[in-house]
């Protein structure tokens, strides 16, 4: 079979249009796929190694007997697994991480086919066709990589109903056509893995959107295509504006700081207004920097039902991937 970067956008369309009930979230899952891809540009540009980033997901709990977290680590890649070991051991570091996976993605030439099950617009399902990568799977113990299976990992996991929603507008995907095949197959696997081979199970995903390797030292970034909130009063002064960052990952990554030392960045593609979009140049935050400029007497209303924490757009710096900002 012949795999297109078309056919794998339309493919990576029919997974989450039937995953992803509210069409604001499908709409923000898909742009989001930009802010990534565009980042990984810039970062390229720079003296960074890259590795793929995972996810973390909760777990069953130890029989009842204690009210703590439990998950598992997890990366979808096409890399060499030998590259991970030191980040893998910090992560591990963790208590409430109990097992971690690596899931190899085999190259494209070896994916397949299957059914796949989507509903139309008046909710009828329908019978569609998508691709079917390849994968392997190996356990991280001790510094070390074993063979595995998806069975391990599902057996860690929560069993749920898998509930199919309706088809959504496909427009929000086409500006995926314009990448390279292998950035769109990685972002395709990764969420096949998430939302075909796992989607019968509860997930409670807290993921990375890159992670960078410096001297030894890892950052993990989280990035965001938004404008400036602005006060209403007197929008072109910048010295009321702000960028907001998701309460509750922002709590994430402060768990990460305190307890395995993990550093992180916060990057935004600035954007002029939410209409049309228009990219103005990317913004960068350190942590450390984000918690000392936070406003901590209130709480922006966020998306989801969560809030949003916010810093002044003036703490912000342009990015310049030559800059190394990592702390030795």
């Amino acid at each position: 079979m012949n795999i297109t970067t078309e056919i794998i956008v339309d493919d990576l369309y029919k997974i989450l249009t039937s995953q992803i009930s509210q069409e604001r979230f499908y709409k923000a899952r898909a742009g989001g796929f930009r802010n990534e891809l565009e980042f990984e540009k810039v970062l390229r540009e720079g003296r960074y190694d890259l590795l793929d980033p995972g996810q973390f997901l909760i777990t069953k709990k130890n029989n009842h007997q204690s009210v703590e977290n439990e998950m598992i680590y997890v990366t979808v890649s096409d890399d060499d697994k030998s590259r991970y070991v030191e980040f893998y051991k910090q992560i591990t570091r963790l208590d409430e991480v109990k097992n971690s996976f690596f899931v190899s993605v085999l190259g494209i030439h070896s994916w397949e086919t299957e059914p796949f099950t989507v509903k139309n617009e008046s909710k009828k399902n329908i019978d569609e066709i998508i691709i079917k990568p390849k994968f392997s799977v190996c356990k991280f113990n001790e510094g070390t990589w074993t063979d595995s299976s998806f069975n391990e990992i599902k057996d860690l996991l929560i069993k749920r109903e898998r509930r199919i929603s309706a088809k959504k507008s496909k427009e929000y995907f086409e500006y995926l056509k314009s990448y390279e095949i292998e950035d769109i197959a990685k972002i395709y696997a990764n969420r096949y893995f998430l939302d075909v081979e796992l989607a019968s199970y509860n997930k409670g995903m807290m993921d990375f959107d890159h992670i960078l390797s410096y001297g030894g030292k890892f950052i993990v970034v989280e990035t965001k295509e938004k404008d400036p909130m602005k006060n209403e009063k007197n929008p072109t002064d910048r010295e009321g504006w702000s960028f907001g960052w998701d309460s509750r990952r922002f709590g994430w990554y402060l768990y990460l700081r305190h307890q395995i030392e993990l550093e992180s960045w916060y990057v935004v593609r600035e954007i002029k207004e939410q209409q049309q979009r228009e990219f103005l140049g990317w913004k960068i935050i350190q942590f450390d920097k984000f918690c000392r400029c936070a406003s901590w007497l209130k709480e922006v209303s966020g998306g989801g039902g969560g809030g949003t924490i916010s810093a002044p757009y003036l703490a912000f710096e342009n990015f310049n991937p030559d800059q190394c900002l990592i702390n030795d």
